[in-house]
């Protein structure tokens, strides 16, 4: 996150002693924070969360670009320095580098999510198999299963963004039936959106695939920010139209309003997916209850996974 702190030397610093708040949940407001140094604590309901110190993390973002009310509570554990942006909306608008830089962050916190929600299940099978476990003789874990397919195939066609106005910032691109545009795993710079036709989204080797056929659909922006390896595959179902865009800043520098509501989407997504990792949680949870009483001897290690992957999902929630 060094390069987003270099892009805010000059912007207002705001200190805090330690046990001071930060941000208070159910108020309103539109700033957001980014830690220059020190120690927060984030909780919720009177129940800490996670604390963060990492230079870099942005702090209150979701309610200012969404106008909701705070989510969470955040106070200074010790002495903490923060930049301040109070109008998020003039700022990224004036300066590119600094909507790159949130930007990054909030793809990066989005990837992590859709990541953990779609691989959940594999983890309980992978669990399963090494110490020989057939889950179906765990009473609700069928249900738990269907119940994970049910989520990673809804997640998953949450996942793309809609933003026609920047179909003038490329070029034309035409793929033909069976085409790949590019591979999960890949660093593609570039960006695309859908204009005309049909494209396929997969992920995880093919195991989880969906149709994209809305006009203005943008793929890759996560990978083109970073930039990182792209999470999913896209091929053409038939002949298809995309527009290409190959520097992230276009968007940003020219098209700043579909900026903006490209960050304002990948919140809004973040908020969805925490609400996921909710419910995955309360699952969870019930199958503890279970397999605690009847089986705690013979899958012990496959509790321990389901633990830690409760421990993962805080962490996400705040993170």
């Amino acid at each position: 996150m060094a390069d987003l702190l270099e892009e805010l030397d000059g912007f207002d610093i705001q200190s805090f002693n330690a046990g001071e708040t930060l941000l208070r949940a159910g108020e309103p407001g539109k700033a957001l924070y980014v830690l220059i140094d020190g120690e927060v604590e984030v909780s919720r309901g009177g129940t800490k969360a996670v604390n963060l110190k990492q230079p870099g993390t942005v702090i209150g973002e979701l309610s200012g670009l969404l106008n909701i009310t705070r989510t969470a509570n955040v106070t200074a554990v010790t002495p903490t320095r923060c930049y301040l942006i109070e109008d998020m909306h003039t700022v990224f608008k004036e300066n590119v580098e600094v909507a790159i830089g949130v930007s990054q962050v909030e793809f990066a916190r989005l990837n992590t999510m859709v990541s953990m929600i779609l691989q959940i299940q594999e983890q309980y099978f992978e669990a399963a198999e090494a110490i020989k476990l057939d889950l179906s003789e765990i009473p609700g874990m069928s249900n738990y299963i269907r119940y994970c397919e049910e989520v990673q195939a809804s997640s998953a066609s949450k996942y793309p963004f809609i933003l026609e106005s920047i179909f003038d910032l490329g070029e034309e691109v035409t793929i033909t039936s069976g085409e790949t545009l590019f591979r999960d795993g890949k660093v593609t710079e570039p960006f695309y959106a859908l204009k005309q036709g049909e494209l396929r989204m997969s992920m995880f080797a093919g195991m989880i695939n969906f149709p994209i056929t809305e006009q203005g659909t943008v793929l890759n922006v996560g990978s083109a920010l970073m930039p990182a390896p792209s999470i999913f595959s896209i091929s053409a179902v038939e002949d298809s139209v995309v527009i290409k865009v190959d520097d992230i800043r276009q968007l940003f520098g020219t098209e700043q309003e579909a900026g903006y509501e490209l960050l304002r989407q990948v919140a809004q997504r973040i908020v969805d997916f925490t609400a996921t990792f909710v419910e995955i949680k309360a699952k969870i949870l019930n199958l503890h209850a279970v397999i605690d009483a009847k089986y705690k001897d013979k899958v012990e290690q496959l509790v321990d996974v389901m633990h830690q992957q409760e421990r993962n999902l805080q962490i996400a929630l705040l993170n």
